[in-house]
């Protein structure tokens, strides 16, 4: 049997007020790890757990989040009906669009730069 380090256990907004983690992920190389917690993404260190960078873009709740092949950028969506994609390295947001509903999910395909997004409305 394996034992399991956990350090992602308590994620608080500004106020200290405890955060719902909807979606993580980690870099293709598994250096870093993106985190939804709240309308942020926090972006850890892998290898200590440490929080390297706070992106504040979206107004609402972030659901999901998706890394590239290749690892230089990643998006994420929400209930504020946008996506980000983000650069990876600088932690920027480069492109912005909405849909007419939250998003739930985003997913990069493993052979291209091609995204899909999914809103609330194209479920079911």
């Amino acid at each position: 049997m394996r034992a399991v380090k956990l350090w992602v256990d308590n994620v608080r907004d500004k106020d200290q007020n405890p955060q719902c983690i909807y979606d993580l992920a980690f870099h293709p190389e598994g250096k870093l790890l993106i985190v939804t917690a709240g309308s942020r993404v926090l972006v850890y260190d892998s290898s200590d757990g440490r929080v390297q960078q706070t992106l504040k873009g979206h107004r609402d709740l972030v659901y999901c989040l998706s890394y590239t092949r290749d690892g230089s950028r990643f998006a994420s969506g929400g209930a504020d009906k946008t996506v980000i994609i983000w650069d990876a390295e600088s932690g920027e947001g480069v492109l912005k669009y909405t849909h007419n509903d939250s998003i739930q999910c985003l997913a990069y395909s493993p052979v291209s730069q091609l995204l899909l997004s999914c809103t609330s409305s194209d479920i079911g």
